[in-house]
This record gives C-alpha cells, structure tokens and sequence, in this order.
C-alpha cells in the first residue's frame, strides 16, 4: 500500500519565494555588464571625427545654384576677351599691311590742269580736268567712281561752284551735264588768274549730296 506523496505547507512555499528573491536580487546588484569592445571606437577615429567636425558641410545644391548664377557672368568675359582678340589681330593686320596712297580730300590744281580728290565722306572719287586753265572760257571735265568698288557714276547730278579767293568776287556755278562717254563736262569763265577754289556738289541716284574741294591756281 503505497503512501501519498507529502504536500508542502504554505508556510515553507514562502520562505522558499524568499530566499530565490534575495538570490536574485544579489545575483543582479553584483554583476557587472560587459561591454563589447567595438562599441568604443580606437583613438586614431575619435581624432579624426573631431577633425572633420571643425569644417562645415558641403551644401552640393548651394554650390551648384552659385555656379549656375555666375556661368552667364563667365560666358559674357569669354565673348568679349575673343571679340577684343579679333579687333586687335584685325588692327594690327591693317597696321602691318604696306601703305596705299588713296586720294586727298582736297588738292590744288597747279601747274598740272587735273586733280583727282575724295568727296568730304570718302564714298566717291572725283577725277576733274580743267583745260586749258587759263583765264578766260575753260572746259571742265569730271569723272566719278565709287570709292569702294572702282566703277564708274554716269547718272549724277553736278553742280560746280568757282569762287575767287584772292579778291572779293560772287561764286558763281553752272552745272555739268553727261557728255554721253562716262563724263560730265561743263563750260564757265574764269575772269582773272589766281586761287580759284571749286566746290563739285554731287547728287547720285539715292538722292544723296556728296561734296568735293580742289583749289586751281590760274596764271594771271
């Protein structure tokens, strides 16, 4: 006949929570938590975290909006240093190319009867010849040439006025009209020998006035 098992008393069940709870409560105020040793970092890291900590962070987004604003800046010097380069180089081709001799904005006529100057804005060349320049009738004979392209102006109106400057005399002008071979000729009275100034007023087919100067010295 077996016998039943003892059953504790709830006296003992208590005293045995008790000393398991101090068990614990020891067991946990005296241990100690380890911690991992990559959780520290090494020396050598720690000073160069500080290092970067002493610069700023780099704002890509600010740093692209200045270069952008400053690019049409940059692209207007660019222009103008290769503009500057091209008037330079084109100047000192011009320097550097041998003399021409074009003709004067004003001559005089002496002892040689032809003269040939610019009209005041160098855009035609005027070729007069004044025979037998003497005082007395003389015949005057004009050419006409664009400066730039050397052809010859047949469909002009001229007017040419003869002004005495060695005494006080009234200008007079008569017109010189085309002798149908390129030239425009006309004939006036020269009264008295001396500087005669002549002053070619020229109205080409745009109805635009150019204006020529020679002086003609006349033996008395």
């Amino acid at each position: 006949m077996m016998c039943p098992e003892a059953i504790p008393s709830p006296s003992s069940l208590a005293s045995q929570v008790s000393i398991t709870t101090i068990a614990s409560t020891t067991l946990t105020s005296t241990e100690q938590p380890t911690v991992p040793r990559h959780s520290r970092p090494p020396l050598n890291i720690q000073s160069q975290w500080r290092a970067l900590s002493l610069f700023p962070a780099i704002d890509t987004s600010t740093a692209l909006a200045r270069i952008l604003r400053w690019a049409p800046v940059a692209g207007i010097v660019i222009l103008l240093c290769v503009g500057l380069i091209n008037v330079f180089g084109a100047l000192t081709g011009k320097a550097s190319a041998p003399p021409s001799h074009p003709a004067p904005r004003s001559t005089t006529i002496s002892p040689s009867r032809i003269a040939t100057v610019f009209t005041s804005d160098g855009l035609i060349t005027v070729t007069l010849d004044v025979s037998p320049n003497h005082t007395g009738t003389n015949i005057f004979t004009l050419n006409l040439n664009d400066s730039r392209t050397g052809r010859a102006i047949t469909n002009a109106h001229i007017s040419l006025f003869t002004t005495m400057l060695d005494m006080k005399m009234a200008t007079t002008s008569m017109p010189l009209h085309p002798d149908g071979q390129g030239h425009f000729q006309g004939t006036a009275e020269l009264s008295m020998g001396g500087d005669w100034r002549l002053r070619m007023l020229i109205q080409t087919p745009n109805h635009k006035f150019h204006e020529a100067h020679i002086h003609l010295l006349t033996p008395a």
